[in-house]
């Protein structure tokens, strides 16, 4: 059993979430998801279907289909079984209301990871639905660890708060500390202060009695105070509101701010670069673009390769790779180093490295370790050539295109899965009728006809399209232009080895190849 992808799309097969388990283009997936729907016959009781090359197990969920994409060769029970699986799966995620696009597509995330844990590598895994749910939970102890942590780092300064607050309040009462012996506290100052109640005032008054008898007016004063005094008991040592305790706490320079805010900030600056220890600690992605200008007769007028070998380290701990690069020697390419690159291990040995040793490459960045070119106006570098013919016949333009490969190419062009060649057909609305499709697909979209060429290098090498219209006009045609987009390097370029620089230790390395046209283009 081998699952090439399963999605989910809806009744014109236009996909609304797909998980693939094996290599496959999102076109080449898109043309499938695209025919299902046209291969479904009314009034049967079936749930697969089989062509040339794939099978399609299906289930469908209201408007939409649930699709396992499969190879002929697969155990159909074994799909069925997944299929039964996942389809549990896509209900418990999309409880609420009813199934539609806009669920699957808010859910979808949710329902590539739980796909994930169903089949891996294509392959069915022995997992319920319970498990399921547990793993989804995704129950993490470290960021359990982490909140107790914060929590017990909050409760500190909280208590450190308390202390400080405690100390300013000692100081306030006792003057010794505070270094002012000289001068005392008033009745009026205490009362005002320090909440001193009618009882202290009292007793002043009776021990200047006591002293003079005769003399009211020591004691008038006294008793003015006390008339002034609060009518509650002693209240000394009466808490403050928060916000006076903070702005005391910032007066007296030791403590500021907020206790959560402190912590909060210091564990930003403390945290380090988090990494997957899934991922591989060196990630180099090798992308070219190719660009050509051609007349309508066939004539080359430029062709030219570009290329960037970018490279990003995963792992902050592991910021020093050294990356030998192995690769064709053609003639032609020239080759332009980062500055900050070994510029003698690159000429020397094709590694990238880090000039700076001790600083490395920074971490989780992508860089563009170097780039590349290469210019030709020699036809033999061409992977292919395309003619086009206009001729009238019935009052109509008959045009024909003819797509043949290059056998002899002087790069090394491995595969063209899909080649699309975009007409344009004017502003005005345009009848196309197709009388000739060989060995391709015809889409008219978006006032372009696009031709669908599949696996040109490999069936026969050529293929045409003719059709005739009554209001295109030939010239409107132009430019027209060519796309295709594959996963792999013009002249086989590929990560031999990744060691680290300073101890020569061993380093993962994923490499990542991108081919593709950037303005391929026809002329008139």
């Amino acid at each position: 059993m081998v699952v090439i992808s399963a999605s989910i799309c809806n009744k014109n097969g236009k996909i609304l979430m797909a998980r693939q388990f094996i290599p496959i283009t999102r076109l080449k997936l898109e043309e499938y998801v695209a025919n299902f729907p046209k291969l479904i016959e009314s009034g049967k009781q079936c749930t697969h279907i089989e062509t040339e090359s794939i099978r399609y197990v299906y289930l469908p969920i209201e408007k939409l289909y649930l699709i396992l994409i499969t190879n002929k060769n697969s155990n159909i029970i074994e799909d069925l079984e997944v299929i039964r699986q996942l389809h549990q799966v896509v209900i418990q995620q999309c409880q609420q209301g009813s199934l539609d696009e806009k669920t699957v597509m808010k859910k979808a995330f949710d329902l590539i990871l739980s796909f994930d844990d169903v089949i891996t590598h294509g392959h069915r895994e022995s997992v319920t639905m319970a498990q399921l749910e547990a793993y989804l939970e995704m129950d993490s102890t470290d960021e359990k660890m982490f909140k107790k942590m914060q929590m017990i780092r909050e409760m500190e300064a909280k208590e450190i708060a308390k202390k400080q607050q405690k100390e300013i309040a000692r100081r306030k009462l006792d003057p010794s500390l505070r270094g002012d012996t000289s001068k005392s506290i008033s009745s009026s100052d205490a009362q005002s202060n320090y909440g001193v109640g009618p009882a202290q005032i009292g007793g002043a008054a009776r021990a200047a009695i006591t002293a003079a008898p005769s003399s009211q007016p020591s004691w008038q004063e006294p008793e003015s105070a006390s008339k002034k005094a609060p009518s509650k008991g002693m209240q000394l040592g009466k808490p403050k509101k928060q916000n006076e305790l903070m702005k005391d706490l910032q007066k007296e320079k030791i403590f500021s701010g907020k206790p959560q805010e402190a912590f909060v900030e210091e564990q930003k600056v403390e945290e380090p670069v988090a990494f997957n220890p899934l991922l591989e600690n060196v990630m180099v992605e090798i992308e070219e673009k190719v660009s050509c200008q051609l007349n309508r007769d066939g004539e080359l007028n430029k062709f030219e390769v570009k290329g960037i070998i970018y490279i990003t380290v995963n792992d902050p701990k592991k910021n020093n790779p050294a990356a030998q690069l192995a690769f064709n020697s053609v003639k032609g390419f020239t080759f332009k180093p980062h500055p900050e690159l070994d510029k003698q291990q690159w000429n020397k040995n094709k590694t990238i490295c880090a000039a700076d040793q001790d600083s490395g490459f920074p971490a989780q960045t992508r860089l563009d370790a170097v780039r590349y070119n290469y210019r030709s106006k020699e036809e033999g570098d061409m992977p292919f050539t395309l003619n086009v013919f206009n001729s009238k016949k019935q009052s109509k333009s008959v045009v024909t295109l003819e797509i043949e490969a290059n056998p002899n190419c002087n790069l090394t062009f491995k595969r063209l899965e899909r080649v699309t060649v975009a007409l344009n057909l004017g502003d005005r609305p345009v009848d196309i009728e197709i009388q000739k499709a060989q060995g391709a697909e015809v889409e008219q979209q978006d006032n372009q006809l696009l031709w669908h060429v599949q696996n040109l290098l490999e069936e026969g090498g050529n293929a045409v399209l003719q059709f005739a219209s009554q209001q295109l006009v030939f010239e409107d045609m132009f430019p027209i232009e060519i796309r295709f987009d594959e996963t792999y390097s013009l002249i086989d370029m590929n990560v031999v080895q990744a060691v680290n620089a300073k101890s020569g230790d061993q380093m993962s390395v994923k490499t990542v190849h991108s081919l593709s046209t950037d303005n391929y283009t026809i002329t008139a």
